[in-house]
């Protein structure tokens, strides 16, 4: 559970939007958007149960 807490706390403390408004980190998101975009299915998605 600590790990988890350390990492709410990261995200808390704004530092992720800090990293990804750099010009890396815009690119980091593009990448992650594409691979997003390519593993997943498209909307809409039916839950199953």
């Amino acid at each position: 559970m600590c790990e988890r807490n350390s990492i709410v706390a990261y995200y808390e403390r704004g530092d992720e939007i800090q990293r990804l408004s750099s010009s890396r980190g815009q690119l980091e998101e593009i990448r992650i958007r594409e691979l997003i975009t390519r593993h997943l299915p498209a909307t809409p998605v039916e839950k199953m149960e």
